[in-house]
C-alpha cells in the first residue's frame, strides 16, 4: 500500500536547511563555511529512565545491544534493521534510548542520530539533516537526484560505527520512496550494506509484510506485574506497600506509560498545597479512582511538552492516534470495531462467533460493511497493537469436529479508554442493542444444560454482563426503559444458567442478584422478566450451598406469583425449586407434600411434557429414599433413568443425575453388587462429559468411594480410599469453598475412614471441621449435622475408653463409633435417665452447664428498657432439575425422636465470635448462630412447661389446655416441616409467654390460678399456629382473649361477635377457619391478608439496598410487650403506612452507612411492637432476653431516628444471646446495694444493667457517627448533636465499667475489645462549637439532676458547713462531704431535656419560635422553662435571674437548680473576663456537688430563716476545687453504695 502522505519526491527537499553540529565525534569531515546551518537537533535525547530503574527491559536491551556490537566487530549475521513494535505507551522509546545510550557509552557506536517521526511533515527535512551529517553537501542534491539515495550513498562510505534511531514510524509508508513500498527498500529505509551501520526503528505497526522480511521486528510487550509493581514504587514510594503496588500494575495492564503517569500522579498528589478536589494519595485510592478519572489522571501535566507529545502521553488520546491513522489509510471501520469490540466483557472476544457481518452491516454504526473490511479492519488493529489476533493452538485431538475458537485480547487500558471516549459514550442505545443481538446470535442456538456445548459457553459467559454493563450509559441519556432493561439482561441470565450448570455459583449468584434488582426497579417485582431472574437466583443459591438464602427467595417468589393461576409455569417452578431447597434442608416430609401437588397439576396439564413429569418422579424418588424407602426409590428411578434415556442423549444432565441416585437408593436397599457396578459406570460417564472439578463429577466419584469403602478388606484399599476422598475434599474445597455442603460431606466421610484405618485423632480432627461448617451453613438440627455430631461423641468417647487409641486390629469401627455401613434417621433418640426427678424426662440434657445456663437465663428473662431521643450433602449437582445430594454416612435409630425428645446441643460461641460481637463485626453467619442458640432455649422451655403443665392439669379434662393434644400436634407439625415449627417458637410473643408462664408454673403449689391457666391455654394457640405454618390437618379448640383466637405470628380472628367460650379452629388440606358459635374467620391461604374477620400481622419488607429487613408488626399477641398479656390493638392502615415508611427509611440509612452489621441487624430483628409516640419527641424502647428479635418501640418521629433505635436494641440482643453461653460478669447479688450512675436511665443501676447500657450505646455512638460522615443540613447537625453528647456519656459509664471487679475473665477481655473500638469515634468532621456546648449542658444537666435525686450528704457535715456560713466564714475552704446514695423511686423521666437542646442544636433558630412557660413545677408540657430558653437565646445573665427566682419559690424543686448551674456555665463560657472565678466556681459546684448545694441551702434556710443566694453559695462551696477556667464535666464513671 502507498502512502501519499510518505511519499517522497525531489520537490520534498526543497527549501533552506540548517544544521547543528552534533556532540559526537566528528570525524566525517570539518564543516564549511558553505554548508548551510540545521534547523533541528539530531542528537541523542536524554534517557526518560535513570540507569538502574528500566524494569522489565534488559532482557531485550540487551539482546539488540549485543546484536549491534557482534555486528560492528564483523559478524554480518546480525541484523542491520531492527524493528521495536508495540502499542502506543509500551515504552518502545524508552527501549530504544536506552539500547543508544548503552552503545554509546560503550564506545560501540561513534554516531548516533536521532530521528523524530512523530512530525511527518518535518521527517524528509530530518532525514536530510542526517545526510548532511553524513557528509553530503547541498551540491549532491542537484540535478533532482532521490534525496534517500543521497543519504545511503554517504551512509556507506562512513568509515565509522553508526546508529541511525527513527522513533514513533507509525506509519511505514511515510518511509517510502514515491511509487513504490517501505518493504521494497528504496526509500528513507534501507539495510545498511556495511556492518558499520545500524537502523532502529520503533513503531506502533507490527505487520511484517509492511517493513518486508529484512526488517528484524521484536516486540515490546507490557511489563510483568512485578516489574510494573518496582516502576510504582520507583517512582511514588510513599503510596503504599507492594502488594498494592502489584494490584494497580495489574490494572493498568503494565503499560509503561500507564505506570509512569500513575506513579508521577501520586507523587505529586502529596505536594499540591490546594486542591480542588480530592486526590488520591496510594496505590489503592489511584486505583479505584482511576476508572471515573481516566482524563485527569492518566495524562502528562508538563505544559512545556509539544503538542504531539502530550497527545502521545495521555491514555485517552494516545490510543485514538493509532485509530487517526488507519483512518487515514482508508480503514473506516476501525474506529467503530474497536468500540465493539471493548464494548463486551473484560476477557478475550470470540470474535468468529460474535461478529455477524450481515448483524453489523445492517446496523447503522457500521453502515453497509462488507466482509472485506472488517478483516482489514481487524487486521489494521491487530498491526497497532491495539487488539492482538491470538493464533490458535494446534489440535491434537483428530477426532474433534470444533475448531478452537479464534479470540481477541485487548490490553484493558485500551478497553477503559475506547469505553470512555465521547463518540461511544454519546450512542448508548445502538451500542447497546448490537452488542444484545450480537450475543443473541451465538447464544440462542446453544442449551446451557448441555455439557457439548459447554466449551463455546465458556469463551461467550465473560460477555454475558456486557449490555447489562451499558446500561447506565442509557439511564444518564435518558433512552431506557423497562423494555431494554429486559433485553439488556437477557444474555447475563442465559451465562447465569451456564454457570449453574458447571459450578461457577459464586459468578452466578452475584450477576443474578443485580440482575434481579435492576428488573425488579424498573419492571416491578411481579413482572415475568423479574420472576425469571429471581428463580434463577434461588436455584443457585441452593446449587451453591446458601439454602436458607435460597428458601428466602422461594418464599418472595411465591408471593410475587400469588396473583398467577395455580397451574401457571412460573407457579410450579416456586414450587419445585422450594422443595428441592427442602429436602437439602431435610425437611423431607414438607419437600414431598409439594412435590406432590406439582405432580398432579403436571399430569392433569395436557401440555406438559414427559420430561416435566419425570423431573418430579425422580425428585419424589430421592425423597423415598431420604425418608428410609430405598427399596422403593431404586424401582422408581431405574424406570425414571430408562424413560430419560429413551428422550434425552448421551450426556443429559437429567439422566446422569438419575443414575448417580441410583446408585445410592441400590447401596441402601442392600443391593451391593449392582450398586459397585452402576457407581462404576456412572464415573465413567460423568468424566466423558464432565470438567474433572465439575460438582456432579466429584458427588459421583464421592458415592464410588463410600461404596468402596465399604467393601474394602484391607488396610491397602481403605488407604486408597482415603486418598480419594482426600482429593475429592481438596478439590471441592478450592472450587466451592470450605462451607459448601458438598465440601463439608466429603470431609465428614474422611473422617470415617481415617477412624476405620485406626488414627481417631484425625477422624477427630475432621468431624470436628465438618460439625463445624455444618453447624454455620445448615444448622446443628440438620439431620447431616446431627449425625455428625454423634459421630464425633462416638469417636471421642471411644478414644477416651481406649487411651486415645483404638482396638489392635480394628479396621471398621469396632470400637463405640456407630457403624459407617448403616443408614441412620438424624432424629436418633436416647433411652430416658433414670435418675431425672419425677416428671422431666431430660435430665441428661439439663446436666449440661450449657444448657442448664441457657434455659435458666431465659426463664429468668433480663429486660432492658430504653429512653433516649434516638439515640453431604446437599450439593445440586445436576442442573435445574433434579438434586444429586453428596449423603453423609449414617446409623440405625433406636427409635424414633421428636421435638419433645431429640438431643439438643448448646451452640458454643468461641473467642472469634465474642470478637466479632465486641467490636461491631459480627456477620449474618454469626447472627444465624445466635438465633439457633436460641432456638435450643426455646424448646427446652417448651419441653420444661408441657412437662410441669400435665401434672398440674391432670383430672381437668374440661380444662384447656389439652396438654396431650397440644403436644401431639406440636409433634406432627414438627416431622412435617422442623423449620416452620422453629420459626413459630423463635418468635418473641412466644418467648415472652413460655418465660411468663414457666416462671408461674415454678412458683405454682397448690391449685393452678385462673391467670396461670389463661396462659397456658395459649398453649392451643402455639400449637395451632405451627400446625398451620407447617401445612397439616388437624381440628383444635382455641382460647380466646378480648374476643380474638389467636395463631401467633400468623394473626387473629375477631370473634368478639359470636358467642362460646372458646374458639374452634379446623385445618383439612389447604382450607381452614376458625369459629366460635356461628361467626367465623376463614384462614388466608399462603401469604394472603385475609379477610374479616381474620386480621394477618402486618409485614414490612424492604429491598436489599434498604437494608433487607423483613419485619412483623405485631399488635394482635397478647404477648407482644415484657409488660403483657394485652388485649389485641390493631393500628389503622395510616399508622401501618406510617411505620411502613419509617422502617424502608431507616432500612436505607443503614444498609449506606454500614452494610455488614445491617445485613446482621436484618437477620437478628424480626418483629416490632409498636406504641404511640411519646411526648418531646423521644423514642423509647424495651427488649427482653426472652424475646430474642423483638422490640417494643414508640412511633419516630423519622427513619433516622428509627434506625438509631433498631441499632440500640440490636446491640442488646447480641449481648443477651451471649450472655446465654457465657457470664461476663459476676451475677450474685450485688454487693452492698453497689449501683452506677447510667446516663441513659434516670434511677442507679447495678452492674448487669451499667454493662447492657454502656453495650447498646457503644452501637449508638458507633451510628451517629456514620451519620456525620454522610448527613447534611439539619440531620447532620442532630447527629453531631447525638453523637458528642452520647460519647460523652458512654465513654464515663465505659470506664466504670472497664474498672469493676467483678468481670469474669471472658468479661475483662470483651470490654477489652470493645474499648478497642473507640479509637474510631473521633473519625468524623468537626463538631461546631455551639453543638458541643449544647451537648455537654445535655449531659451536665442529666448528671446534675441525677445527683440530686439520688445522692445524699453527710447530714453532719452540712450542719458544719451551715453554722460557718452563718458565722461569716465563707472564705474558708468547703472540705470533701461525704455522700451516700439514696434511690429517689419518684425521680420523674428527663429524657425530654436532651431531646429539647438536640432540637436547638439541629436548628438554631428553632429557640427564637419557641414560647415560654409559666417556670413552676408541673408547667413544662406548656412551653419552655424560661431559665431554658433565655440561655438558648443568647441571655444566660437572665436565664441565672429566672433560675435564682425559682429556687427562692421551690427551693426543693430540682429542675431549678438544674437550669441555674447551666445558667452560670453559659455565664462562665460567654463572660470569661468579667466574672472569672466565682462564677466558675459556682458553676461547678452546681454540677459536681449539687446534692451539697442544695442540702445546705435548705440547712442554712432552716437555721437563720433567710435563703441564702444560691450562686453566692454555689461558690462558696467551689472556691478552691474548680480551676477559673472551668470547662470539665462532673465525672460519671464512679460506684455508689446504697445507703442502709
Amino acid at each position: 500500500m502507498r502512502s501519499t502522505h510518505g511519499a517522497l519526491s525531489a520537490a520534498s527537499v526543497a527549501g533552506d536547511i540548517h544544521l547543528t553540529s552534533s556532540h559526537f565525534y566528528n570525524s566525517i569531515g570539518p564543516t564549511t563555511a558553505a554548508q548551510p546551518a540545521p534547523s533541528m537537533s539530531l542528537a541523542l535525547p536524554e534517557r526518560r529512565v535513570a540507569p538502574g530503574r528500566l524494569r522489565g527491559r534488559d532482557r531485550l536491551v540487551a539482546e539488540v545491544t549485543d546484536s549491534v556490537a557482534r555486528r560492528v566487530a564483523g559478524d554480518t549475521d546480525q541484523h542491520g534493521v531492527w524493528l521495536l513494535s508495540g502499542m502506543g505507551g509500551s515504552g518502545k522509546t524508552t527501549v530504544a534510548l536506552e539500547v543508544a545510550h548503552r552503545l554509546t557509552d560503550t564506545g560501540t557506536v561513534n554516531r548516533v542520530w536521532w530521528v523524530s517521526g512523530a512530525d511527518r511533515e518535518g521527517l524528509s527535512s530530518a532525514l536530510r539533516a542526517v545526510a548532511f551529517e553524513a557528509g553530503a553537501t547541498p551540491s549532491d542534491f542537484h540535478g533532482k537526484p532521490h534525496p534517500a539515495d543521497v543519504l545511503w550513498r554517504h551512509l556507506r562510505g562512513l568509515t565509522i560505527p553508526w546508529l541511525l534511531v527513527l522513533d514513533n514510524i507509525d506509519d511505514p509508508a511515510v518511509l517510502a520512496a514515491e511509487g513504490s513500498r517501505t518493504a521494497e527498500g528504496n526509500g528513507w529505509l534501507r539495510k545498511p550494506a556495511d556492518p558499520l551501520g545500524t537502523v532502529l526503528v520503533t513503531s506502533r505497526e507490527s505487520l511484517s509484510d509492511r517493513w518486508g522480511p529484512w526488517v528484524h521486528q521484536t516486540g515490546v510487550e507490557p511489563l510483568s506485574k512485578e516489574d510494573g509493581a518496582a516502576v510504582l514504587t520507583d517512582l511514588a514510594w510513599r503510596a503504599g506497600d507492594e502488594a498494592h503496588a502489584r494490584e494497580l500494575a495489574e490494572h493498568l495492564g503494565g503499560l509503561p506509560l500507564a505506570l509512569e503517569l500513575a506513579g508521577s500522579y501520586l507523587a505529586r498528589a502529596r505536594d499540591v498545597p490546594l486542591r480542588s478536589q480530592p486526590m488520591p494519595k496510594t496505590f489503592a485510592a489511584y486505583r479505584r479512582s482511576l476508572d471515573a478519572h481516566l482524563g485527569v489522571m492518566a495524562s502528562d501535566p508538563d505544559e512545556d511538552l509539544p503538542p504531539d507529545q502530550r497527545t502521545r502521553r495521555a491514555i485517552l488520546s494516545t490510543f485514538e492516534l493509532s485509530l487517526d491513522l488507519l483512518h487515514r489509510r482508508g480503514v473506516r471501520l476501525a474506529r467503530p470495531l474497536l468500540r465493539l469490540l471493548c464494548a463486551f466483557g473484560p476477557a478475550p472476544v470470540p470474535y468468529e462467533e460474535l461478529l455477524d457481518a450481515g448483524a453489523l452491516a445492517a446496523s447503522d454504526l457500521f453502515p453497509e460493511a462488507t466482509l472485506d473490511e472488517l478483516n482489514r479492519a481487524l487486521l489494521g488493529l491487530h498491526g497497532l497493537k491495539l487488539i492482538t489476533l491470538e493464533t490458535p493452538p494446534d489440535m491434537d485431538d483428530e477426532e474433534s469436529d470444533e475448531d478452537p475458537p479464534r479470540l481477541i485480547t485487548i490490553h484493558p487500558l485500551v478497553r477503559k479508554a475506547s469505553r470512555a471516549h465521547e463518540d461511544f459514550a454519546a450512542l448508548p442505545l445502538p451500542w447497546l442493542r448490537l452488542v444484545v443481538e450480537l450475543m443473541e446470535g451465538v447464544t440462542r442456538p446453544l442449551d446451557t444444560g448441555n455439557p457439548v456445548h459447554w466449551p463455546k459457553w465458556a469463551v461467550i459467559a465473560p460477555h454475558g454482563s456486557a449490555a447489562r454493563l451499558l446500561l447506565p450509559m442509557a439511564e444518564l441519556a435518558g433512552v431506557a426503559d423497562a423494555n431494554l432493561i429486559r433485553i439488556a439482561t437477557e444474555p447475563a441470565v442465559h451465562t447465569a444458567w451456564y454457570q449453574t450448570h458447571t459450578g461457577m455459583f459464586t459468578e452466578a449468584i452475584g450477576e443474578l442478584e443485580t440482575v434481579r434488582t435492576i428488573r425488579a426497579r424498573w419492571c416491578g417485582e411481579e413482572d415475568p422478566a423479574t420472576v425469571a431472574a429471581g428463580l434463577t437466583l434461588a436455584w443457585a443459591l441452593r446449587d451453591g450451598g446458601r439454602l436458607r438464602e435460597s428458601e428466602q427467595w422461594y418464599a418472595r417468589l411465591a408471593e410475587a406469583t400469588e396473583s398467577l393461576p395455580a397451574n401457571h409455569p412460573y407457579r410450579q417452578s416456586v414450587r419445585t425449586g422450594r422443595a428441592r431447597t427442602l429436602a437439602q434442608q431435610g425437611r423431607y416430609e414438607a419437600a414431598e407434600a409439594e412435590l406432590n401437588v406439582v405432580l398432579a397439576l403436571r399430569q392433569a396439564d395436557p401440555e406438559a411434557t414427559e420430561r416435566g413429569i419425570l423431573r418430579i418422579r425422580a425428585d419424589l424418588a430421592r425423597l423415598a429414599h431420604s425418608q428410609g424407602r430405598p427399596g422403593e426409590a431404586a424401582d422408581d428411578l431405574r424406570e425414571v433413568r430408562r424413560r430419560i434415556r429413551d428422550l434425552g442423549s448421551p450426556g443429559d444432565l437429567e439422566l446422569l443425575a438419575a443414575g448417580l441416585s441410583l446408585v445410592r437408593a441400590l447401596r441402601d436397599a442392600g443391593q451391593a453388587t449392582e450398586a459397585e457396578r452402576l457407581a462404576e459406570q456412572v464415573v465413567r460417564e460423568h468424566r466423558q462429559f464432565l470438567a474433572p472439578d465439575h460438582p456432579d463429577l466429584l458427588v459421583a466419584r464421592h458415592e464410588r468411594a463410600r461404596i468402596r469403602r465399604d467393601h474394602a478388606q484391607d488396610r491397602e484399599r481403605l488407604e486408597q480410599v482415603c486418598d480419594e476422598f482426600t482429593d475429592i475434599w481438596r478439590t471441592s474445597e478450592r472450587r466451592f469453598g470450605p462451607d459448601h455442603p458438598n465440601t463439608i460431606a466429603t470431609r465428614h466421610e474422611l473422617a470415617t475412614v481415617w477412624y476405620l484405618l485406626g488414627s481417631p485423632d484425625h477422624a477427630a480432627e475432621h468431624f470436628r471441621a465438618a460439625l463445624a461448617a455444618g453447624t454455620e451453613r445448615l444448622g446443628e438440627h440438620h439431620p447431616n449435622v446431627v449425625i455428625c455430631a454423634h459421630n464425633l461423641a462416638g469417636v471421642l468417647a471411644g478414644a477416651d475408653a481406649m487411651g486415645g487409641d483404638p482396638p489392635a486390629g480394628t479396621l471398621r469401627g469396632a470400637a463405640p463409633m456407630h457403624d459407617p455401613r448403616q443408614i441412620q434417621d438424624p432424629l436418633r433418640s436416647r433411652p430416658a435417665d433414670p435418675t431425672a426427678p419425677e416428671g422431666r424426662e431430660h435430665g441428661d440434657e439439663l446436666a449440661s452447664p450449657a444448657l442448664t445456663r441457657l434455659l435458666d437465663r431465659f426463664v429468668r428473662a433480663d429486660r432492658t428498657v430504653s429512653d433516649f431521643n434516638s439515640g453431604g450433602g446437599a450439593g445440586y449437582s445436576s442442573g435445574n432439575y433434579t438434586w444429586s445430594s453428596t449423603p453423609w454416612s449414617a446409623y440405625r435409630p433406636r427409635a424414633e425422636e421428636d421435638l419433645f425428645t431429640r438431643p439438643m446441643q448448646p451452640v458454643v460461641l468461641g473467642s472469634a465470635a465474642r470478637q466479632a460481637l465486641a467490636t461491631g463485626e459480627e456477620d449474618r453467619p454469626l447472627i444465624e448462630r445466635l438465633r439457633d442458640q436460641q432456638h435450643v432455649a426455646r424448646v427446652l422451655a417448651l419441653r420444661d412447661l408441657v412437662e410441669r403443665a400435665e401434672p398440674l392439669l391432670a383430672g381437668r379434662p374440661d380444662t384447656l389446655p389439652d396438654v396431650e393434644a397440644a403436644r401431639n400436634l406440636l409433634i406432627r407439625a414438627d416431622r412435617a416441616d422442623r423449620q416452620a415449627v422453629a420459626a413459630l417458637l423463635l418468635d418473641p410473643s412466644v418467648g415472652r409467654w413460655m418465660s411468663r408462664t414457666l416462671r408461674a408454673l415454678c412458683s405454682t403449689t397448690g391449685e393452678p390460678a385462673d391467670r396461670l391457666l389463661t396462659g397456658l391455654a395459649h398453649l392451643h394457640s402455639v400449637a395451632a399456629g405451627a400446625a398451620v405454618r407447617a401445612g397439616i390437618g388437624f381440628d383444635l379448640a382455641l382460647p380466646l382473649r378480648d374476643g380474638y383466637a389467636l395463631l401467633p405470628t400468623l394473626g387473629a380472628a375477631d370473634l368478639r361477635a359470636g358467642r362460646g367460650d372458646t374458639a374452634h379452629i379446623k385445618v383439612t388440606g389447604r382450607v381452614g377457619r376458625i369459629s366460635r358459635g356461628r361467626t367465623h374467620a376463614p384462614l388466608p391461604h399462603g401469604n394472603a391478608e385475609g379477610r374479616p374477620p381474620w386480621q394477618s400481622v402486618h409485614r414490612v419488607r424492604t429491598a436489599p439496598g434498604f437494608g433487607g429487613l423483613d419485619i412483623a408488626l405485631e399488635d394482635l399477641d397478647p404477648y407482644r410487650a415484657p409488660d403483657g398479656p394485652l388485649p389485641p390493638a390493631p393500628r389503622p392502615p395510616s399508622e401501618l403506612a406510617d411505620w411502613e415508611r419509617l422502617i424502608h427509611d431507616a432500612g436505607a440509612l443503614l444498609s449506606r452507612i454500614h452494610p455488614q452489621r445491617t445485613n446482621a441487624l436484618a437477620k437478628a430483628l424480626t418483629v416490632i411492637t409498636p406504641r404511640v409516640k411519646a411526648p418531646g419527641g423521644v423514642v423509647s424502647s424495651v427488649s427482653s432476653s426472652d424475646a430474642f428479635g423483638g422490640a417494643v418501640i414508640s412511633e419516630p418521629p423519622d427513619g433516622v431516628e428509627l434506625a438509631a433505635s433498631l441499632v440500640h436494641e440490636f446491640q442488646h440482643m447480641k449481648l443477651h444471646a451471649l450472655l446465654d453461653c457465657w457470664p461476663l460478669h459476676d451475677e450474685c447479688e450485688e454487693p452492698d446495694g453497689e449501683r452506677f450512675y447510667a446516663p441513659w436511665r434516670d434511677d442507679p443501676r447495678p452492674l448487669h444493667g451499667l454493662f447492657q447500657g454502656v453495650f447498646a450505646f457503644f452501637g449508638v455512638v458507633d451510628f451517629w457517627r456514620r451519620v456525620t460522615l454522610i448527613a447534611d443540613d439539619r440531620t447532620l447537625r442532630r447527629a453531631q448533636f447525638q453523637l458528642a453528647y452520647w460519647r460523652t456519656q458512654t465513654g464515663d459509664a465505659y470506664t466504670a465499667l472497664r474498672f469493676s471487679s467483678r468481670l469474669t475473665e471472658k468479661g475483662r477481655e470483651f470490654v477489652r475489645l470493645m474499648g478497642d473500638t473507640t479509637a474510631s469515634w473521633t473519625e468524623h468532621p468537626l463538631v461546631p462549637h455551639d453543638i458541643m456546648t449544647l451537648a455537654h449542658e445535655a449531659a451536665a444537666a442529666h448528671r446534675t439532676r441525677w445527683r440530686l435525686h439520688h445522692l445524699r450528704p453527710d447530714p453532719e457535715a452540712v450542719a458544719k458547713l451551715a453554722e460557718a456560713w452563718s458565722r461569716d466564714a465563707q472564705n474558708s475552704t468547703v472540705p470533701p462531704v461525704s455522700v451516700a446514695l439514696h434511690p429517689d423511686p419518684d425521680a420523674a423521666p428527663s429524657n425530654t431535656y436532651a431531646a429539647l437542646l438536640c432540637r436547638a442544636a439541629a436548628d438554631p433558630t428553632a429557640p427564637q419560635g419557641w414560647s415560654a412557660s409559666k417556670g413552676e413545677p408541673g408547667s413544662n408540657g406548656n412551653g419552655v422553662d424560661p431559665s431554658d430558653l433565655a440561655r438558648l437565646l443568647g441571655s444566660p445573665d437572665k436565664a441565672r435571674r429566672f433560675a435564682v427566682e425559682q429556687i427562692t419559690r421551690w427551693p426543693h424543686w430540682h429542675e431549678s437548680w438544674v437550669r441555674l448551674g447551666l445558667a452560670l456555665r453559659r455565664s462562665h463560657a460567654t463572660q470569661p473576663v468579667e466574672e472569672p472565678t466565682h462564677t466558675a466556681a459556682a458553676a461547678g459546684a452546681l454540677t459536681h456537688r449539687p446534692e451539697l448545694v442544695q442540702a445546705l441551702h435548705s440547712r442554712i434556710s432552716e437555721l437563720t430563716g433567710t435563703p441564702p443566694d444560691p450562686a453566692l453559695l454555689a461558690s462558696w462551696i467551689g472556691a478552691g476545687t474548680v480551676t477559673p477556667d472551668f470547662t470539665d464535666l462532673p465525672r460519671a464513671d464512679g460506684v455508689f453504695k446504697t445507703a442502709t
